[in-house]
């Protein structure tokens, strides 16, 4: 009672006093924040969630907090879990780990909290939990790319979190099945998880927040991490909103082993070392178990290091949990980005399918698909995390103010949703479900690729087209715009009031570029416009296509250059997919546009290999001439772009199969050839039609 009565005469004085870092009093003992870089934000670094999970407490469930004396000065984070040391010169490396590796320690339980009402308990702002990803052996809550200032001045107070990683987060074995009050082993990071879960409805009121409306969010096997959670009949009536990032949707990514399988593999994983007790697990140093897991791997066996349906924290897999309708009635969030790993797009619509049959609202899906920029990696898995956080400023890539105009916006829809389960608001375009009535994901994208106003790429996605007329590919069309005049880069469309919607985006003269004029690729279209462009190469189906055009016709010539005034466009034929497929460069810019040939020109359609090779090298080598990173391909919405490494891997496969080494695959066309892309939304396979990540 003394205690209780302590806090409250803290508060009451923070108070009176218009202190705005009260200090506060907390489980285990007083803290106090620091401040930020943003007027009326605290930032509280390290607070423990758990005991440290050390000697005997190692591979066991989070136990309740130590206490401590005086008042904590949370300005210092805490260590992170212990994992490997980042690769130097790796691709992650540079892009969130350049300032070097963190303090690591099995003392790693520590929490994060960005909140602008720190001591005020009736703010009841939304409360969002982050978890970080890294494959359940890497990560941690302070990385560079995470922070909570753009969130905390939205009004929702952010948590980051640390849990154990690896081998002590995820070790199963008989004897700690066996040691178990619940006879499990194998899930401790998960459980860490849901142990800050339960610490944040404890206390988040004393930062102002409302312990009643938490929403959990994550990226990878964070956001598996987020399936585990809310899958688990432990966690119900704790989680109010969730959202999965890269981590897959139905039958996606987190599948997770059965405990005996895990059990197996921890228990092989020791006794090979001579470890047959639980004294000598534990007596193990850090130093110890990682020789350990040198020489397992030497000899290629390991030890699982992921979640296990144990029967007591999870009692099944997400997409078993979700087809058997036992997932928690709460709005969900859920999406990829363009160049993610696996067949992402598939799992997610089918997950949000799965909820509407349910009779449910479908989850607001989403695809990622802005190219970053600064080299070739495209939108890759992890690309939005600098958007989600507003910490673009701390990457070392050459973000534009499109790029802070982008990461603006998702920050609004992201906080949105924690705040009421919704994205919408803040006059943002509106964001529907998924549904099967609504099939369409929100695209995160720039509005424009250049700074320069007179030089303007603007993706006409099919957001656009929503009730304009039947889309037949989910195609997206490119309008280059310059000083005086456009061209519109067609994939195929038969909406036949296509003029008026290119119109609604610009006054200037448009012509409509027929990229390659099959009978199904423009249709009606060509009537909404006076003046088309078309690649000799396809002159076949001309007359069937257009005969009742009464406009003007114009073929393009290899090489030549289409002036729209301040902007200069060079035609280059690339017979990849069709006689007539092209592709358009910009010649200042570094960017190029087709409707198909590069795009689903990756499926090589029975051709002759000497002929692509021949076109793969040529537009190599004028993608080199005018330094061009990307190009962007039309008709499936969020294919990978192109870039100069993919054109000279078709070169290398094409050769490969020439000579014999790689076997032709019939594509879902029934023709002969060797697929590089699979899926419409990137599913890459090898050489040996082996899926790779």
């Amino acid at each position: 009672m003394l205690k209780i009565l302590q806090a409250f005469f803290v508060l009451f004085l923070a108070s009176c006093s218009g202190n705005s870092n009260p200090v506060l009093t907390i489980e285990g003992g007083k803290v106090q924040g620091v401040e930020t870089s943003t007027d009326g934000v605290i930032v509280y670094k390290g607070i423990p969630y758990a005991a440290p999970p050390v000697g005997d407490l190692r591979w066991r469930e989070p136990q309740p907090v130590f206490p401590w004396e005086g008042v904590k000065i949370a300005g210092t984070f805490g260590p992170a879990a212990v994992q490997n040391d980042q690769t130097p010169g790796s691709f992650y490396h540079k892009e969130f780990f350049a300032a070097g590796d963190p303090n690591r320690s099995e003392d790693c339980l520590f929490l994060n909290i960005w909140t602008p009402a720190a001591g005020n308990p009736n703010k009841k702002l939304p409360v969002a939990m982050w978890i970080h990803g890294g494959a359940y052996t890497q990560g941690f809550g302070h990385e560079i790319e995470f922070d909570g200032e753009r969130w905390a001045e939205r009004g929702v107070i952010l948590v980051t979190i640390n849990y154990r990683l690896g081998i002590y987060g995820f070790l199963a074995h008989p004897l700690l099945s066996a040691e178990s009050p619940n006879r499990v082993s194998g899930n401790y990071g998960i459980f860490d998880q849901l142990a800050a879960i339960r610490w944040i409805k404890r206390n988040i009121s004393q930062f102002g927040g409302d312990p009643y409306n938490l929403t959990i969010f994550g990226q990878s096997a964070g956001a598996g991490s987020v399936q585990a959670l809310v899958a688990s009949p432990l966690s119900a009536g704790l989680i109010q909103k969730a959202i999965i990032q890269s981590g897959g949707g139905l039958r996606g990514l987190g599948l997770g082993s059965t405990l005996e399988n895990a059990e197996a593999s921890g228990q092989t994983f020791f006794d090979a070392a001579g470890l047959t007790t639980l004294e000598q697990m534990r007596a193990a140093s850090i130093e110890d178990i990682r020789k350990i897991q040198r020489e397992a791997m030497a000899e290629r066996r390991g030890v699982r290091t992921s979640p296990v349906i144990d029967g007591y924290l999870s009692t099944a897999s997400f997409s078993d949990i979700v087809i058997a309708d036992q997932l928690p009635k709460i709005p969900y969030m859920i999406g990829y980005t363009a160049d993610d790993m696996g067949n992402m797009g598939e799992s997610i619509r089918d997950f949000s399918l799965k909820l509407e049959e349910l009779v449910r609202s479908g989850a607001y899906c989403y695809l990622f698909a802005r190219p970053m920029p600064g080299d070739n990696a495209g939108a890759f898995h992890s690309a939005e995390l600098w958007y989600i956080f507003g910490t673009l400023d701390r990457a070392w890539r050459p973000f534009n103010e499109a790029d802070h105009r982008l990461s603006a916006k998702m920050i609004d829809y992201w906080t949105n949703f924690a705040k009421q389960g919704n994205p919408n608001g803040n006059n943002l375009p509106e964001w529907k479900p998924y549904t099967a009535a609504h099939s369409e994901l929100m695209i995160f994208n720039i509005e424009d690729v250049f700074k320069n106003d007179e030089v303007v790429f603007r993706p006409i996605d099919n957001q656009t087209w929503i009730g304009t007329g039947n889309l037949m590919f989910n195609e997206s069309l490119y309008l280059l715009e310059g000083n005086d005049r456009a061209i519109l880069i067609d994939a195929g469309t038969r909406i036949a009031n296509l003029d008026k919607i290119v119109t609604s985006i610009t006054s200037k003269p448009v012509t409509l570029v027929a990229t390659h004029v099959h009978p199904d690729h423009t249709g009606s279209a060509v009537n909404c416009f006076p003046v088309i462009y078309i690649a000799p190469g396809d002159t076949v189906n001309i007359p069937m296509m257009m005969a009742d055009y009464r406009g003007e016709v114009r073929f393009l010539k290899d090489g030549e250059i289409i002036d729209l005034g301040g902007r200069q466009i060079e035609v280059v034929f690339t017979p990849a997919h069709t006689p007539g497929s092209v592709t358009f460069v910009d010649t200042k810019a570094g960017y190029g546009f087709s409707g198909d040939s590069f795009g689903s020109g990756n499926l090589l359609l029975g051709m002759d290999f000497s002929t692509l090779i021949a076109t793969c090298e040529k537009m190599e080598a004028t993608m080199k001439k005018y330094n061009v990173s990307q190009l962007y391909p039309g008709h499936f919405m969020g294919r990978n772009t192109e870039t100069p490494q993919r054109i000279r891997d078709m070169i290398t496969l094409s050769r490969d199969v020439m000579l014999g080494k790689v076997k032709g695959e019939p594509n879902p066309n029934g023709m002969m050839g060797l697929n590089l892309v699979v899926s419409d939304y990137g599913v890459r396979i090898n050489y040996n039609g082996q899926k790779m990540k």
